[in-house]
Order: structure tokens, then C-alpha cells, then sequence
């Protein structure tokens, strides 16, 4: 898991798949000019008491969850430390799980987060009164091509 401000992203050099994320923020963050192989998911929903003990994975895509306006908490939890609940859905990329949060983040307009496999999540925490979270997920494959 890795935590940081947009504007640092270039730090992570995580493979080439990520650097092309890397080089699209970098130069401006056009929809039309995103590279095929990333997928966006914009999200906007509001904040609120969140069940803790229920999470998603993924085994194929790195997720990369980057705050557009508000903030929210986050729950991380290794897989190996959960129970499974479904099966793995291949065609979605996604696993749900139960068990109980190891960290929670918060995540404010500017930040970042990236989720690799085996790194669980539960999102859309509140944190002191509801509000209006708008991001951009962003799945980026694990493997080379």
C-alpha cells in the first residue's frame, strides 16, 4: 500500500502499466488521452458509518484511489487475514471478504492511495459529519504487456 499527494506520484515507479498513469497526470489529466490499458472509474457518493468488517480484492489490477473533493476513511486488511465470503469473480476482478480492519486512513481531496493484491479494502468511511466524496479509481493490470 503506498499513501501520498497527486503531485508526488512520480515517485513510484511501480512498472510500465503505472508509469503511463504517472506520464497522463503529468500531462494534464485528459479523459480522451488515457491510456487504453487503464481503466477510470469516477465515484461520487456520501460518507457514512461503514461496516468494517467487509472487504473487496482484486487479483488482477493494482487499485489506485485518488480524492477529487472530500475526504473519507478507509479500512485495510491483508487477505490472509480474512474470511472469504465469495468467490473470486474473474470477469469483475474482485473478491469480497470479512473480517476485521488492521488500518485505517484517511483520505482527503490531493491524496492518493494504491492497493495491490492481497491488500483488501473498505472505503467510504465517515469521519465526522457525512459529506460528498468525488474520485477517480483507477485499475491498472498487474502484469506487463
Amino acid at each position: 500500500m503506498i499513501k501520498d499527494q497527486i503531485s508526488d506520484l512520480e515517485r513510484y515507479k511501480i512498472s510500465r502499466e503505472f508509469n503511463k498513469l504517472i506520464v497522463w497526470v503529468n500531462a494534464g489529466m485528459d479523459e480522451e488521452l488515457l491510456p487504453d490499458t487503464i481503466k477510470a472509474i469516477h465515484l461520487e457518493y456520501e460518507t457514512k458509518k461503514f461496516d468494517l468488517s467487509k472487504f473487496e480484492n482484486h487479483q488482477r489490477y493494482i487499485d489506485v484511489h485518488y480524492i477529487l473533493e472530500g475526504e473519507e476513511y478507509i479500512g485495510i486488511q491483508d487477505t490472509t487475514n480474512l474470511k472469504p465470503v465469495t468467490e473470486y469473480m474473474e470477469n469483475d476482478d474482485y473478491q469480497l471478504f470479512e473480517g476485521a480492519v488492521d488500518e485505517k486512513l484517511i483520505l482527503r481531496k490531493g491524496n492518493f492511495i494504491v492497493l495491490f493484491t492481497n491488500e483488501a479494502h473498505v472505503t467510504g468511511g465517515l469521519i465526522k459529519q457525512p459529506q460528498i466524496v468525488k474520485k477517480i479509481v483507477f485499475k491498472i493490470p498487474m502484469l506487463e504487456k
